[in-house]
């Protein structure tokens, strides 16, 4: 054999080493990027876990699990409850909780049952609307949402 010349061998073993890397860089690429999407929270997990700290919670802290998404300071509040209207702003911030509680009335049942959800995002607004069975009924809300920065925040409430 001369020096300087490769056998089929030596080009096998290359061959394989080279498989062998880029199978590993792949499989490092690939876990990277599962990290990266299991660090990251979604909009749509953000949401969902507004209606389960909404359902799940005691009832007397159901009308805070909706405060927790609220500021007034930020995005102006629609409430629609008893055949009227309401709006709560920063001039008005103070009322906040109190038309929250008529606004989520019918949620304040000791047990509630989630029937139906539906989160819908475009853009920077969403929609969450939710069917409830609560005490001898059904209740449907739907809740709008308005997304500032990493906040979503509720604007409107019917």
């Amino acid at each position: 054999m001369q020096t300087g010349t490769r056998s089929a061998y030596d080009f096998g073993i290359m061959r394989s080493k080279n498989r062998f890397l880029f199978v590993l860089l792949a499989a490092l690429a690939l876990s990277v990027g599962l990290a990266v999407d299991a660090l990251t929270v979604s909009d749509k997990d953000r949401l969902g876990r507004f209606i389960d700290d909404l359902i799940e919670r005691p009832s007397d802290d159901r009308v805070g699990a909706a405060l927790r998404y609220s500021d007034p300071l930020r995005e102006e509040l629609e409430l629609v409850y008893g055949g009227s209207r309401r709006s709560v702003d920063a001039k008005s911030a103070s009322r906040l909780a109190h038309e929250l509680s008529r606004a989520l009335d019918a949620l304040s049942a000791s047990e509630l049952k989630l029937v139906q959800r539906a989160i819908e995002i475009d853009g920077e607004s969403a929609r969450v609307a939710i069917r409830v069975a609560a005490g001898d009924g059904f209740v449907n809300y739907l809740f709008h949402f308005r997304k500032h920065e990493a906040d979503w925040l509720i604007r409107r409430v019917a």
